[in-house]
């Protein structure tokens, strides 16, 4: 890749020896979780929870779910992204969202 700003993220993305020997990994953190009771699962990148707790980002998905019914996870999404920004991150944002619909039968 030519484009200075990936020069750091593609080497470190395949584990190079240099990010390595730097104490930087590529190794995934992976997690399991029990997800039966959750309305919802929020992925973001640092750049979120660098000025967003867990706590506030639920709150906000929730109130968008009560409040504004009609809005799709992507719109959700963005509104979670759009207030990172808004408090000021300085990082990547980026957010994936899943909602879980629940069976009352």
């Amino acid at each position: 890749v030519i484009a200075d700003k990936w020069a750091g993220a593609v080497p470190r993305a395949l584990g190079g020896t240099t990010w390595r020997a730097a104490g930087i990994s590529a190794a995934p953190d992976v997690v399991s979780l029990n997800l039966a009771d959750a309305d919802a699962c929020v992925l973001a990148s640092d750049g979120v929870w660098d000025v967003l707790s867990s706590d506030d980002a639920a709150a906000l998905v929730r109130a968008n779910r009560v409040f504004r019914p009609e809005r799709s996870p992507s719109e959700i999404a963005k509104a979670v992204a759009d207030r990172a920004v808004a408090l000021g991150s300085t990082d990547d944002v980026s957010v994936a969202l899943m909602l879980f619909e629940r069976d009352e039968g």
